[in-house]
């Protein structure tokens, strides 16, 4: 488990940094920690529940790409519209892919839900990602 902690992967330890942050909705998140070990020239990869926390990583970090669930999507979405609710943290980057001064959140809707056992306009998602090797 990478709780505030980051690693290398990859051939020789290298080309991707991988790191984990603590709950940002506990107060329990140190990006710094995280990425104490990351080397130059790493794509950095973190995995953050809560997705708008996004911002404050692009701003002490070098993360590439922050991978984020938390909102669900909203679980309930009226077409044209969006989601009826989304919870604190999950209410900018809710759903989907998004940019930032080049560096990118993907929140995924994830399989469950929250509260209330209903989803509308929000189907479950399961997300394949794939990284390739520039």
């Amino acid at each position: 488990m990478l709780l505030n902690r980051g690693l290398h992967v990859g051939p020789s330890a290298g080309r991707l940094f991988l790191a984990g942050l603590g709950s940002v909705w506990r107060g329990m998140p140190d990006p710094i920690r995280a990425f104490a070990n990351y080397r130059e020239g790493n794509v950095a990869l973190a995995v953050v529940h809560e997705p708008d926390y996004f911002p404050t990583m692009v701003r002490l970090t070098p993360i590439d790409l922050q991978l984020s669930g938390h909102s669900h999507g909203g679980q309930i979405r009226i077409p044209a519209l969006g989601p009826v609710v989304l919870p604190p943290w999950g209410r900018i980057y809710h759903t989907g892919l998004y940019e930032l001064n080049g560096r990118f959140v993907y929140t995924g809707r994830g399989l469950g839900m929250v509260e209330l056992p209903l989803r509308f306009d929000c189907p479950p998602e399961l997300t394949e990602i794939t990284l390739e090797v520039a």
